[in-house]
């Protein structure tokens, strides 16, 4: 795995110093695509991404793994299409985005699923565009039953489209000042953990407002 040696700076996860691997994805970085960084992957790792062309992820993350978005701008509107989830380790692994877009490739399944409960998802200030084809695509599902689904915390994201949750156990996701166009979970039991969601745009709720770096912050940005 390479070791990033664009950014001379320190990286924090959730205000802890993080001293694992670190490759930056965009052109010219580390990586041209997020495809590629997850084929290399053999620890956990932060991928700090600068741009990417959009393409179809499909990966099983077996190490926590942490993505965030930077760019002379700040906010970076990046899709990533596709899948990705946990399908063979048994074991506890994190899954955390910041200041990223998502898009799912095509009309079916597919975001963020979870075969383990005892995975984590996490997501700051990013935004779910939903399919590339325009049709309704879930963001986040328990994939092949209720039990499977991951333990989820959202703050600050925008939910674009239907169907952004699909056969899960609503009780294990939280949902904090997050916007959204229209607000549909699919074959879903239970309430949300926590449910302060505002329909788009609301002032304090969205990717617009909020802490920048809640999950991943790099400092300097």
């Amino acid at each position: 795995m390479l070791r990033m040696k664009l950014i001379p700076t320190k990286i924090y996860i959730e205000g802890v110093l993080w001293n694992g691997a670190v490759a930056t994805i965009g052109e010219g970085k580390d990586y041209t695509n997020i495809t590629d960084a997850l084929n290399a992957q053999i620890e956990a790792t932060v991928y700090v991404v600068y741009n990417t062309t959009p393409n179809f992820i499909g990966k099983y993350i077996h190490y926590d793994t942490y993505f965030v978005g930077v760019g002379e701008t700040g906010y970076k509107d990046i899709e990533m299409m596709g899948e990705l989830g946990n399908y063979s380790k048994p074991y506890p692994i994190k899954l955390y985005f910041e200041n990223l877009s998502w898009a799912i490739n095509g009309t079916g399944h597919g975001g963020l699923a979870g075969l383990h409960p005892n995975i984590t998802f996490k997501m700051n200030k990013c935004i779910f565009k939903g399919s590339t084809t325009g049709a309704n695509g879930y963001y986040i599902y328990g994939y092949d039953s209720l039990d499977n689904t991951p333990l989820t915390v959202i703050t600050n994201t925008y939910f674009k489209q239907m169907g952004q949750i699909f056969n899960s156990d609503l009780g294990k996701i939280s949902i904090s000042k997050c916007s959204y166009d229209i607000w549909s979970p699919v074959s879903c039991f239970g309430s949300l953990a926590i449910d302060d969601k505002a329909i788009e745009p609301t002032l304090n709720y969205g990717p617009l407002y909020g802490t920048p770096g809640l999950l991943i912050r790099i400092e300097g940005y």
